[in-house]
């Protein structure tokens, strides 16, 4: 399975996840759940993902990046106030169900969301992203066995 064919799969996976807790979009702030879903290896960066459209929002910086790493994923660049960018897309989209992973997002920064997007419920969830990282696809097991492998190789070397 190649990288932009696991994008899809984990794409689909987490909307089957979004479904069956009626959720309209998820909002990733974990970077190692954007990295999982996206392939973007830059050092900042948000996902929104609805039924029919996956979002990758980072800065400046990251453009072209971003851009070449999470192929299935639009690119946004955010204002510097990614709340303010989240706020326009939600509207635009007309997001009324947002979930949120509850064990990234502060306390302060879920206030701030409250009070910037009006009109939209949010929901926290809690291990959405982590639970689609337990079951592992054929990329991930495959690097896992050649993992093995190469540890098995030293190992009969140092023997």
């Amino acid at each position: 399975m190649g990288v932009q064919e696991a994008e899809h799969e984990r794409l689909k996976r987490l909307r089957d996840a979004m479904r069956a807790r009626r959720l309209e979009a998820v909002f990733v702030t974990s970077d190692v759940n954007r990295r999982y879903l996206t392939g973007f290896t830059g050092t900042s960066g948000y996902v929104l993902v609805t039924a029919d459209r996956a979002l990758l929002l980072t800065d400046f910086r990251y453009m072209e990046q971003a851009a070449a790493q999470a192929t299935a994923y639009e690119v946004v660049r955010h204002a510097a106030n990614v709340g303010d960018t989240v706020s326009e897309i939600l509207k635009k989209l007309g997001i009324r169900r947002l979930g949120f992973e509850q064990n990234d997002v502060t306390y302060g920064a879920y206030q701030s969301y409250a009070g910037q997007w009006t009109g939209v419920e949010l929901v926290p969830t809690e291990n959405l992203v982590e639970e689609l990282r337990m079951v592992k696809d054929a990329g991930e097991l495959k690097v896992m066995r050649e993992a093995a492998a190469l540890a098995d190789a030293a190992y009969r070397h140092i023997l």
